[in-house]
């Protein structure tokens, strides 16, 4: 389309495929430039289609049946696959529909080339605990997938593992494709943290989870209550250890 300006573009280890953001008017519709950001998915060496077929077909975040009905794509992250090739996982953020009710954000992930619809973090939640409320704020990571697209970090307000209800923003490990969520930032006792968790960091195998976080119940040595500190969880002995201990810290 002339002008055509992409918002965010990724472009896969191997060259075959590219992921971007951009409005509808952006690809080719006239929207206004403001107008809420779609994912679109474009394979280099496939035939081109026209642009209406592709307004749908390379929409991967368009409407599907049975999920929440969003209004803007607001980021996205990309897992290039343990090979550095197709499949690949995306996961993107997305900006609800006020009819969806409460919360005003979800989570999205697919597995590219899409040959199903997207998996929404609301429905996953909803499905492994039906007696849940519907799913609050929730937020990609820094770094929220693994190279394999195995694993997804999240920082959300939604007691996403049916955890004792906290006021304040935990992180959660979700298994891409599997029901149900692992609160990571919790006491050793298993409950939530007492104070704001985010920004978590996945590493590269999702064996691991740094994280920031004001809660003073998650590892011993953590004396101070009126500032973050770095925290690592080690996702298979299911520990947390205070990053910055024996550094020195605000009284």
């Amino acid at each position: 389309a002339p002008g055509f300006a992409p918002n965010w573009i990724w472009l896969s280890p191997e060259g075959r495929h590219v992921l971007f953001t951009a409005s509808m008017g952006q690809v080719g519709r006239g929207e206004p430039d403001k107008a809420p950001l779609h994912l679109f998915h474009r394979e280099l060496d496939a035939p081109a289609l026209p642009l209406g077929e592709f307004l749908e077909a390379g929409r991967v975040s368009r409407p599907w049946p049975g999920l929440p009905q969003t209004v803007g794509v607001r980021s996205v992250s990309v897992a290039p696959g343990a090979r550095g090739s197709a499949p690949f996982t995306a996961a993107w953020e997305a900006t609800l529909d006020p009819a969806q009710g409460a919360g005003n954000a979800d989570i999205f992930w697919t597995s590219l080339p899409a040959a199903n619809a997207p998996r929404s973090l609301r429905a996953t939640i909803q499905a492994a605990l039906p007696s849940a409320t519907a799913p609050g704020h929730s937020l990609l990571g820094a770094k929220p997938l693994d190279n394999a697209g195995a694993w997804l970090a999240i920082e959300s307000s939604a007691h996403l593992a049916g955890e004792v209800p906290s006021p304040f923003r935990q992180i959660y490990l979700q298994a891409v494709g599997k029901p149900g969520a692992t609160l990571v930032s919790a006491a050793p006792d298993g409950t939530p943290g007492d104070g704001p968790s985010f920004a978590p960091l996945l590493s590269a195998n999702g064996n691991a989870v740094v994280f920031q976080s004001w809660a003073s119940n998650l590892a011993p040595g953590d004396s101070n209550t009126n500032t973050a500190d770095l925290f690592l969880h080690d996702r298979i002995a299911g520990t947390i250890e205070l990053v910055n201990a024996g550094l020195p810290q605000a009284p």
